[in-house]
């Protein structure tokens, strides 16, 4: 598992686990944690490492306490806002309702009789009312829903490692053996050289895996052509003609050795995939 992987894995368990709050609230707190990962990322400078990403995440928090933290914090703020409408307006608009008939009866008398002195206080009234109105509840919305972006999931749960593809291996490969068997010419090093290279900066072997590649191949291979000049020279040796011969038979074994174990690797890395595709469509 890789740095991103790791990444998609630990908020898509958030998102899940957050299934109780609306879409809108679960989004914010998503969103929120999804922050703090990338400011930390960003403190590093560059791209983290599986490890980098474990600490980051451990210093955030296990899912399960952030998750349960968010839902907590969600209860404690329905609990305050729920009793502040029960206890403001349910007093206060039955005895308004039973008395409004009278005070409209009264008012409407006053006005008839003596229309000056009652224009004051049916103006004072109705400057009052909108004042009432749009007072801001105790208990508020905890999320500001201007606030909160808009979230796309991704098609998939994480990118597919770099250089992990079956195509490495019939790129790499027959740089590695083409170029050791013809180290004697300038062209055929340079394609060693690249073939090395792309083999490890590949995630697909490792590192006793790259070591042999790069050594046996270089050596077994690369002797091969020198030894069959001396061996079948007029002052020749079979000896080293067999020499020869063995260690090209070991430089081919390498290489055929880093094509399975490479095969294997491709395959997990698929199968990996897959699994991760189908389990975040399965959660939308």
């Amino acid at each position: 598992m890789n740095a991103s992987e790791r990444r998609a894995g630990y908020i898509d368990d958030l998102g899940r686990l957050l299934q109780e709050m609306t879409p809108v609230e679960r989004i914010g707190v998503v969103d929120r944690v999804r922050e703090r990962i990338d400011k930390a990322v960003a403190r590093l400078g560059h791209d983290p490492s599986d490890a980098e990403m474990a600490g980051i995440l451990a210093g955030i928090g296990d899912v399960e306490d952030v998750a349960a933290e968010a839902l907590a914090a969600r209860t404690d703020a329905g609990a305050v806002s729920a009793p502040a409408p029960a206890s403001t307006s349910a007093p206060a608009s039955t005895p308004t309702s039973h008395d409004s008939a009278p005070a409209a009866s009264a008012t409407s008398a006053a006005s008839s009789t003596s229309p000056s002195p009652s224009s004051p206080s049916s103006t004072s009234s109705t400057s009052s009312t909108p004042a009432t109105s749009t007072a801001a509840p105790a208990g508020g919305p905890r999320y500001d829903l201007s606030s909160i972006p808009a979230m796309e999931w991704p098609e998939d749960a994480a990118p597919r490692p770099g250089l992990t593809k079956r195509w490495v291996m019939v790129v790499v490969l027959p740089l590695i053996g083409l170029g050791a068997f013809f180290a004697l010419f300038l062209l055929p090093v340079l394609a060693l050289i690249v073939g090395v290279a792309v083999l490890w900066m590949s995630p697909l072997w490792t590192r006793q895996e790259r070591v042999v590649g790069t050594v046996v191949p270089a050596v077994g291979l690369g002797a091969f052509l020198p030894l069959l000049a001396i061996g079948s020279g007029a002052e020749g040796s079979p000896m080293m003609l067999l020499l020869a011969l063995v260690l090209a038979v070991a430089g081919v074994g390498a290489l055929v050795w880093l094509a399975i174990r490479g095969s294997r690797a491709a395959r997990r890395v698929d199968e990996e995939m897959a699994a991760a595709a189908a389990q975040t469509a399965s959660r939308r």
